[in-house]
C-alpha cells in the first residue's frame, strides 16, 4: 500500500512536472500579450496609414477628377475610390449618367486619359510645394481621338503657366489641333 501512496505522490518527479507546466503557462501568457500588442500596433499602423491615405489622396483624387472630367469631354463627372472583392481599394469612373466603370471597364483611350489626369494631379500636387521641374510628353495622346487630344492640350497649355511642357509627337494632325486650340502665344513648334 505505500508503494501505491508513494507513485501518487510522485515524489520528485511530480514537483518537476508541476514546475514544467508552469513555465509553460508563462510563455503562453508572455506570448498572448506580445500578440495582443502586435495586434493593436498593427491596427494602429494601419489606421495611420490610412489616414495619411485619405488625408493625400483626397486632394489628389479630386484635382484628377476635375482634369478627367475635362479630358473625357464630360463623359465621366468623377473618380470615386471603392472597394473590391478582396477589399482591395480600387478606383472607379463615375459616368455623367451617375454609374461607375471600373479601369477594365474602359476603353483604351479613356485608360489613357484617367493615366493623364492622374499624372497631372500628381504634378499640380507636386509643384505646389516643391521646385518645379520641366514636364516631358512624348506622344501621351495616340489613343485620344481628337476631342479629347485637343483638351489634354489645353490642359497642357495651363499646365505649362506654372512649369515648362515639353511635348514631342510625330502626328502633324495633333499641331492642327494645337493651333485650332491653344492662343499661339502660349506655345512654341521646333520642328527636329
Amino acid at each position: 500500500m505505500q508503494a501505491e501512496i508513494d507513485a501518487m505522490n510522485g515524489g520528485d518527479e511530480a514537483a518537476h512536472h508541476q514546475q514544467r507546466a508552469e513555465q509553460a503557462l508563462t510563455r503562453i501568457k508572455d506570448g498572448a500579450q506580445r500578440y495582443v500588442r502586435l495586434v493593436a500596433a498593427r491596427l494602429q499602423l494601419q489606421g495611420a496609414i490610412e489616414r495619411h491615405r485619405m488625408r493625400s489622396q483626397g486632394p489628389l483624387v479630386e484635382l484628377a477628377t476635375g482634369f478627367f472630367r475635362r479630358l473625357t469631354g464630360d463623359a465621366f463627372s468623377g473618380l470615386e475610390v471603392d472597394y473590391d472583392d478582396s477589399e482591395r481599394r480600387v478606383l472607379l469612373g463615375k459616368r455623367a449618367a451617375g454609374t461607375s466603370v471600373g479601369v477594365e471597364g474602359m476603353s483604351t483611350g479613356t485608360r489613357d486619359q484617367l493615366f493623364l489626369a492622374l499624372r497631372l494631379a500628381a504634378i499640380v500636387h507636386y509643384i505646389e510645394g516643391s521646385e518645379a521641374l520641366p514636364i516631358i510628353a512624348d506622344d501621351l495622346l495616340t489613343d485620344f481621338d481628337d476631342a479629347r487630344a485637343a483638351q489634354a492640350l489645353v490642359l497642357l497649355s495651363e499646365l505649362s503657366a506654372k512649369v515648362q511642357v515639353i511635348f514631342f509627337t510625330h502626328h502633324k494632325h495633333l499641331l492642327s489641333l494645337a493651333e485650332a486650340s491653344l492662343d499661339a502665344s502660349t506655345y512654341a513648334v521646333h520642328r527636329l
